[in-house]
């Protein structure tokens, strides 16, 4: 047993966990890339629109396939709780019409969400994060011009 990946897993477990969510809407996906020793939980899911299923595919998986966690709807199930674990990069994407919200926590050093759609996304602790990432669609951080 390699003593110091193993402290490194057990450094990374044993930090606080870091608020972590994404939107998924239109052709939207959200790649988290995690390095060895860091951990991604997704806590759940919901949507409050149209019909829509939840996939995951992990770094290793070629061509956009996949595994479904779950499909969603307004009028029926709108929420999955869950607590699954994930390691390595791993990116999230939806098929169906209906935007789908997924909530989790980070463990580790990990470098900021991938997003084919900033709105929405964020990962941190920090609310000036969070509205850094989901600001205005033109764009700007602000809504002004420089």
């Amino acid at each position: 047993v390699d003593a110091p990946a193993t402290r490194r897993m057990s450094l990374a477990l044993d930090a606080p966990p870091t608020f972590w969510a994404a939107t998924l809407d239109s052709d939207a996906y959200a790649t988290q890339r995690l390095p060895r020793g860091s951990v991604l939980v997704l806590t759940s899911a919901s949507t409050t629109g149209e019909s829509a299923s939840l996939w995951v595919s992990s770094g290793s998986d070629s061509g956009g396939s996949g595994f479904l966690l779950g499909t969603l709807s307004a009028d029926g199930v709108s929420h999955m709780e869950l607590q699954q674990p994930f390691a390595g990069d791993v990116t999230f994407f939806r098929r169906g019409a209906g935007a789908i919200q997924i909530v989790g926590h980070l463990r580790g050093e990990a470098p900021p969400l991938e997003s084919s759609s900033a709105k929405g996304a964020s990962h941190g602790e920090a609310a000036d994060e969070e509205r850094e990432v989901s600001g205005p669609e033109d764009g700007s951080e602000d809504g002004s011009e420089d």
